[in-house]
């Protein structure tokens, strides 16, 4: 009876620990594979053009899009008036998407509790769009030129993701970590470790005829094609 109490036990053990891992395993050659699938193999970039830019945080990849562009749209959506600080413009916009209970609960890395992150993991029901007003690119940023019609396709995907009824309709800021960034709430796919922040600005860039990988949950294939 010791023995098979120490062998089940063992037996338990490895199954709490080894199933995990495996799925973990598992995911990871998926994500990498899926990653290396080109979309938009075909596509180069054009000599003169507009410049966008593609940010990696390690875990997270967002897109920057610069405001001095011929940038209605962008300007009239997403105003700098809707910052806490006031209407100071600031040159450079970083969109990013996710898990809306992830982004409120967790200012900074060490406000990640088991509870946020399995929320995060298998996904809440609910996403925000975060964009950061920035007076400056960041450093290890890659830069992409993109024609006008390409700029365009990606500013309307990034509009389309905000929850909006109709074009006219502003859209409600939520207060964000500090003075320069926002939260809106966002509409379309809810974050799950299916479709993460990384599948998001995957996806902007393929459907604006972009290179880059077919199914991307890590930064990894978003950024190695660029």
């Amino acid at each position: 009876m010791k023995l098979f109490r120490i062998n089940s036990l063992w037996t338990a053990l490895r199954s709490l620990v080894g199933w995990p891992m495996l799925a973990l395993g598992l995911y990871a050659i998926a994500a990498f594979i899926g990653s290396v699938i080109p979309v938009n193999s075909d596509w180069e970039p054009p000599k003169n053009g507009y410049e966008i830019y593609l940010h990696d945080n390690g875990i997270h990849t967002s897109i920057i899009l610069p405001r001095n562009q011929d940038l209605t749209d962008l300007n009239r959506v997403f105003p700098s008036t809707h910052l806490p600080k006031g209407p100071e413009p600031f040159p450079y916009l970083m969109f990013g998407w996710g898990d809306r209970d992830f982004y409120l609960n967790t200012p900074t890395w060490g406000d990640i509790s088991p509870s946020i992150a399995v929320s995060a993991f298998v996904g809440s029901g609910q996403a925000l769009l975060h964009v950061d007003h920035l007076n400056q690119i960041p450093k290890g940023v890659k830069k992409l030129t993109v024609e006008h019609e390409t700029y365009q396709k990606i500013l309307s995907e990034i509009i389309r993701t905000s929850a909006r009824k109709d074009s006219t309709e502003p859209l409600v800021p939520i207060a964000g970590y500090g003075n320069r960034d926002v939260f809106y709430a966002a509409s379309g796919k809810d974050y799950s470790v299916l479709h993460t922040c990384n599948n998001w600005v995957s996806g902007i860039l393929a459907k604006a005829g972009i290179k880059t990988g077919y199914w991307t949950p890590l930064p990894f294939g978003v950024m190695w094609w660029h």
